[in-house]
């Protein structure tokens, strides 16, 4: 420690334990098998998120953060409501990590909550405010 601060925390060496077999990953030639191998780990991923494991769910959040605010903002065109809509869609996954059935890759899966959470958001009806305080009717 320098100066009382924290040593940060290391979340590529912390991915090491949740790689199936527990190696590290390895240079692939193809971009197949580049895909295969980050579904594996993906996969492992929602499998610790089910088990209430929160370190899985940053390590998920940093490899898919970005490209689900992209995609959010596509249609959402605000960029307070896709950040808002993006965490809402990461807390989704964190309480239905669990019900995954790993019938594809978790970035379907994941493109497919923010998607339901987007679509969910537009037909939502706008905010209203409660009555005035004090106001015109209250004379």
């Amino acid at each position: 420690m320098v100066n009382g601060a924290r040593p940060r925390h290391d979340l590529n060496s912390s991915m090491q334990r949740y790689l199936p077999g527990g190696s590290a990953p390895r240079l692939v030639a193809s971009s197949r098998a580049r895909a295969t191998t980050g579904n594996a780990v993906d996969a492992a991923l929602v499998a610790r998120i089910a088990a209430g494991d929160r370190l899985a769910m940053r390590v998920l959040y940093v490899r898919h953060h970005a490209r689900i605010r992209r995609f959010i903002l596509r249609f959402a065109g605000d960029e307070a409501l896709a950040d808002d809509l993006m965490h809402e869609a990461f807390l989704r996954v964190w309480r239905n990590a669990g019900r995954f059935a790993g019938g594809g890759p978790v970035s379907t899966w994941l493109l497919c909550v923010a998607r339901q959470m987007t679509i969910h958001a537009a037909q939502a009806p706008p905010p209203t405010c409660g009555p005035a305080i004090g106001g015109a009717d209250n004379a």
